[in-house]
């Protein structure tokens, strides 16, 4: 499957989803771990192409969810900078460029300084909010 950016950017305008997980962790000062992650979630019946992403971008993990449904994921965060360096020289069209471009600031921000005091996760934690939502184990997408 040959894809172009023009579809790529068509397709995840649709399809796909950027989120900040924010969960407990005890390795962290902040007592907290802060990861962007991008997604898309799909049919089993839409494997190849899902593939056909996977092979573009050159990274990501295709697993089968627990409804049955196959997400190909980008959680590594230089994973997530190649990622977003082609979103930043083909801008998606919908309200997922927002997205895209709130994600990309947290993720440079966490390229930038690994390091994270209770201030600073405050700080990534208010500006993140739109990408996440709380369940049982923290705020997570």
């Amino acid at each position: 499957m040959n894809l172009t950016p023009d579809w790529i950017v068509g397709f995840v305008d649709r399809a796909a989803s950027f989120f900040v997980h924010i969960e407990p962790h005890k390795k962290y000062r902040s007592g907290r771990r802060m990861r962007p992650e991008f997604r898309i979630v799909q049919s089993g019946s839409e494997r190849v192409l899902l593939r056909a992403m996977q092979q573009y971008f050159g990274c990501g993990s295709i697993r089968t969810n627990r409804s049955g449904q196959l997400e190909f994921r980008i959680r590594k965060l230089t994973d997530l900078d190649r990622l977003m360096a082609f979103f930043r020289k083909h801008p998606l069209l919908s309200k997922k460029r927002y997205e895209a471009e709130l994600c990309d600031e947290i993720l440079q921000e966490l390229l930038a300084n690994p390091g994270m005091d209770r201030g600073r996760m405050t700080r990534l934690e208010r500006k993140a909010k739109p990408l996440t939502k709380t369940t049982k184990r923290g705020i997570r997408a």
